[in-house]
């Protein structure tokens, strides 16, 4: 086949007749052109009705937003423009506020977690997203965010670059460091070392007695408080309370360590996953409609940026940001677990079943426990996926997982 070659070209002279005319429409075009960009500039910054992810600002600086995303169904109840001008403000003011608050890094001119540690025993008026979240932490019992000084040392293994470097992160590994964080967490199950006392007008108070301070200033560690892997559980709580409170509920919040709200609004899903010996398998979608919270702890990778909070050893072993308060070491009473609610949100719900999933072992008498308060498990070893509700929660199993029995929990 020959070549193609361009096509000859066909010189055409134009007519001189009815210049007024052609001025007119070249006019008209213009115009019609200009309303076409317009329109397609206005489309794309204000876009049509449905879902999109909504953003932040890039004048709030640095946000935590990274960690979430925030589905919407815009133009459900106002303009499409409207809508989003406003979510996006309200998220990145949100996003903004909740890194600074929860930061265990000093930040001008915020009142933070830094600056609770860095001042024990005095009274301190702090924001009140963090009063209202330490009165959960204390209505709870649950006392891990004391674990400061352990997450200080272990979160390390997350950042080194060289796996030779995990001895110095990794009780296992460090004799030494395992002594140290029995210590560690012999003060933080102690209230009368450590606890957080809530003063009225907002105000709390970091109590540290001289000779965990003591301890601590000898290991030259400062991070008494931190929220450590519960700390998105709370911001995703305060995220859904600022943007329903402001009328919005068409849309969903989920990060990407396995927090998830559903606002109310919309019907919508959530997949379940499940590991097995032979790897991981998407069990089947939850299907639901009006508000619901969702919490699903894993001991294994997912995706690339799983590697900020999981840590895999040379033989395999994986490390992951669950600290048993008993002795400071890592671990899950299985491979993984969904729990959800209608009625509590991801906070309330990860202080209820932290004591289930950071064990030894799994206590099936905790399960009724936890059913009855109003929250629902979905768990599972290797040939089998147990669910606590009533009815099946799954709308659709995967044939993918058709080896693993679904079944309820007795």
């Amino acid at each position: 086949m020959a070549p193609r070659t361009p096509a000859p070209v066909e010189k055409v002279k134009l007519s001189d007749k009815h210049i007024p005319l052609r001025i007119a429409a070249t006019i008209f075009f213009m115009v019609v052109g200009a309303s076409a960009l317009a329109y397609a500039i206005s489309n794309f910054f204000t876009g049509t009705k449905g879902w999109r992810e909504i953003g932040t600002l890039e004048s709030d600086g640095i946000t935590c937003a990274q960690d979430f995303s925030f589905m919407y169904n815009v133009g459900s109840d106002r303009s499409v423009s409207a809508e989003n001008r406003e979510l996006t403000e309200i998220y990145s003011h949100s996003a903004k506020r909740a890194y600074e608050l929860f930061n265990t890094s000093e930040i001008e001119g915020v009142v933070n977690i830094a600056t609770i540690n860095a001042s024990p025993n005095t009274d301190i008026t702090v924001d009140a997203v963090l009063y209202e979240a330490f009165e959960k932490i204390l209505k709870s019992g649950d006392r891990t965010v004391f674990l400061g000084p352990v997450y200080e040392i272990h979160n390390g293994l997350f950042r080194i670059e060289f796996k030779e470097a995990a001895v110095d992160y990794d009780p296992r590994l460090n004799s030494d460091l395992a002594k140290i964080f029995e210590r560690l967490c012999g003060y933080a199950s102690d209230s009368s070392s450590v606890d957080i006392v809530l003063l009225e007008d907002g105000k709390v108070r970091l109590f540290v007695s001289q000779e965990y301070e003591s301890f601590l200033e000898s290991n030259e560690l400062t991070n008494i408080l931190d929220f450590s892997w519960m700390k998105n559980a709370f911001i995703i709580d305060y995220f859904a309370k600022e943007i329903s409170s402001a009328g919005y509920k068409n849309g969903a919040i989920s990060s990407n360590d396995g927090f998830s709200v559903n606002l109310g609004g919309e019907d919508t899903s959530f997949t379940v996953f499940h590991m097995c010996k032979d790897g991981v398998y998407p069990i089947g979608v939850m299907n639901y409609s009006g508000t619901r919270s969702i919490v699903y702890l894993r001991d294994y990778l997912l995706s690339e940026t799983d590697s900020e909070r999981y840590f895999v050893l040379e033989n395999g072993e994986i490390r992951t940001p669950y600290i048993d308060i008993s002795d400071g070491l890592c671990r899950s009473s299985a491979r993984d677990m969904t729990a959800y609610s209608d009625d509590f949100s991801c906070a309330d719900i990860v202080l209820r079943i932290s004591r289930l999933y950071i064990s030894r072992e799994f206590d099936e008498s905790l399960v009724d426990l936890i059913r009855s308060s109003g929250i629902q498990l979905i768990y599972g070893d290797d040939s089998k996926v147990y669910y606590t509700d009533s009815q099946s929660p799954f709308g659709e199993l995967f044939k993918e997982s058709s080896h693993i029995r679904v079944e309820k929990a007795k």
